[in-house]
């Protein structure tokens, strides 16, 4: 059970982060333009690879076009109290390609055995965001 939530804890955070404002924004320097990236991890349960997740940023586009893409896949079959279940998800964030690197869209699904849950984000030309 606690292999189940730890779990589950790591794909809501990778899925998204909450911070408050409190104070000014320090934004660190990246290198520019942030080559393709691609990480592969294995997921596992006790010492049983039970799934596995892939991380990737890319820059897509060029001059006022260009956006960063961020993508998270996890798929994996957890097994707890005798029952198995097939977790999903793919998450896509897509930022603006010059800084401040603002949120452009943002889209999530999310299999649970049966149950599909999507989610949409979108910034509007009023730059607040629609949610779906």
């Amino acid at each position: 059970m606690r292999t189940v939530l730890l779990v589950t804890l790591l794909l809501c955070l990778a899925s998204g982060t909450v911070r408050s404002d409190d104070g000014p924004t320090t934004r660190i320097p990246l290198p520019h333009p942030v080559l393709p990236e691609r990480d592969w991890y294995g997921v596992y349960q006790g010492r049983r690879k039970v799934g596995w997740a892939c991380l990737e940023l890319r820059l897509e586009g060029e001059g006022e076009a260009a956006r960063y893409v961020s993508r998270s896949r996890v798929d994996a079959v957890l097994t707890g109290l005798g029952q198995r279940l097939h977790f999903a998800l793919d998450a896509t964030d897509v930022f603006r390609g010059a800084p401040p690197f603002e949120l452009l869209a943002s889209r999530e699904e999310r299999r649970d055995g049966d149950v599909l849950r999507t989610t949409r984000l979108d910034r509007q030309e009023d730059g607040r965001y629609g949610v779906e």
